[in-house]
């Protein structure tokens, strides 16, 4: 079995287009046939689980711009396919007295040379290496070897910081663990994964209205995308401006009824129900414009309902919050976040997604 293995590999290394995955990632390795052979297993599961392309190489001036893997320390013997050992030139002497002395069993050690990026695999004695080359010391589960290989800190569970484990963008995501936004669309790959649902190797076009608010089916997400997207824009002294949803979304912003529009906007196009006297259905909104007794100042925010609790989106800057029992309460938690204290309402009004007034509630 293992001559098998071995020979798969040496053609998946001389045929890579006919047997590997097709992937453009590639990357070098230099060793002595002795590291080889202790780690065949893994390099073949860098072609056939990771699509790497792997080239074997004797001499480091041959790679331009590539990833490069050093397996063994600067005491690995030399041989015919790694005529030179590198790692003497590339330790210092403090890392050889550490690998010499038993002070560590191995050690990994990364540094940039003409363009490329260098990852030395070095233990105690070869078993350490390969141990070395076989472990993950990060939290992301890519053995060291294939770290270096992909080019990913090997000290870092999330390389990129997009808050998608190396391992996770590498198998599961398909995404590029160098990149926070693999298919540039200007959207990164966790919010694409983790809040949007949208696929992060495909690009969306995230300036167009329709298709943004075709992503947009959830409290959750709109919050989000208006958070991330929208900036607050008071309307003009004297003036009480009331922008579309779709002048919202060109605009970049507005002010509290013009996020509030736009999230209802995206709820309906969803399938929500405006029921402005009947806000206990379930997945049914609107928009409150809330006007307080004593106070020359109302606030707008987006009112909806599930499993027949009240909750509220304030212009995208405070996340949901809910559930409240009744209008009246979440009405006195708006006023405690405006004024830090609630004064009692005069009045409050229903605005569907086209910012048209379709009821009002006076007090008492």
């Amino acid at each position: 079995m293992r001559k098998v293995l071995i020979f798969l590999l040496v053609l998946l290394i001389l045929f890579p287009s006919t047997m590997s995955s097709g992937s453009t990632k590639a990357a070098y390795v230099i060793s002595n046939q002795i590291d080889w052979e202790l780690n065949f297993k893994l390099l073949y599961e860098a072609i056939d689980r990771y699509g790497i392309t792997l080239r074997r190489v004797r001499n480091l001036s041959k790679v331009k711009g590539g990833n490069v893997l050093i397996l063994g320390g600067h005491l690995a013997p030399t041989d015919e396919w790694m005529p030179k050992n590198y790692a003497d030139d590339f330790l210092n002497d403090e890392e050889k007295k550490e690998l010499e002395s038993g002070l560590k069993s191995f050690l990994i050690k990364v540094l940039e040379k003409d363009g490329n990026r260098i990852t030395i695999i070095a233990g105690y004695n070869r078993h350490n290496t390969s141990l070395a080359a076989q472990s993950s010391n990060d939290w992301d589960t890519l053995p060291n070897a294939i770290e270096a290989m992909l080019g990913t800190n090997p000290r870092k569970g999330d390389t990129d910081d997009d808050m998608l484990r190396d391992d996770k963008e590498v198998l599961e995501y398909l995404t590029d663990p160098l990149l926070k936004d693999t298919d540039s669309d200007g959207e990164s790959d966790s919010a694409e994964v983790l809040v949007y649902g949208t696929d992060p190797t495909r690009a969306e076009d995230w300036k167009d209205f329709k298709v943004v608010v075709g992503i947009l089916d959830t409290p959750e997400k709109i919050t989000r995308y208006m958070k991330d997207h929208f900036t607050y824009i008071p309307d003009p002294p004297d003036e009480d401006v009331w922008q579309t949803a779709e002048e919202t979304f060109y605009k970049g912003g507005g002010d509290c009824e013009d996020f509030a529009i736009f999230a209802l906007y995206c709820l309906r196009a969803h399938g929500w129900r405006y029921d402005a006297f009947d806000l206990y259905k379930n997945h049914s909104a609107a928009v409150l414009g809330i006007i307080w007794s004593g106070i020359e100042f109302g606030h707008a925010v987006l009112v909806y309902v599930e499993e027949g609790r009240f909750y509220i989106i304030h212009s995208g800057i405070i996340p949901t919050e809910g559930p409240f029992p009744d209008l009246e309460s979440l009405i006195n938690k708006v006023a405690f976040r405006l004024f830090g204290f609630t004064p009692p309402w005069e009045y409050y009004i229903y605005i569907n997604e086209r910012g048209q007034i379709t009821g009002r509630v006076e007090r008492g």
